[in-house]
C-alpha cells in the first residue's frame, strides 16, 4: 500500500516474503547474537502437555 492523491494504493509486491531471512537467522547465529530478549514463560495448561 501506498498513498496516492489522498487514497491507499495497493501495488503489486515486488520481494519475495522473507526473503533473506534464512542467511540472516544464520549470520546471526554464527555471530552468537541468538540469545532470547525475553524469557520463556509457562502457560496454565502446560502440565496437560506430553512430548
Amino acid at each position: 500500500m501506498e498513498p496516492k492523491n489522498d487514497a491507499a494504493v495497493s501495488c503489486k509486491q515486488t520481494e519475495t516474503t522473507r526473503e533473506g531471512w534464512a542467511e540472516a537467522s544464520k549470520d546471526i547465529a554464527e555471530a552468537g547474537d541468538d540469545a532470547l530478549l525475553v524469557g520463556e514463560f509457562a502457560n496454565s495448561s502446560d502440565a496437560e502437555l506430553s512430548w
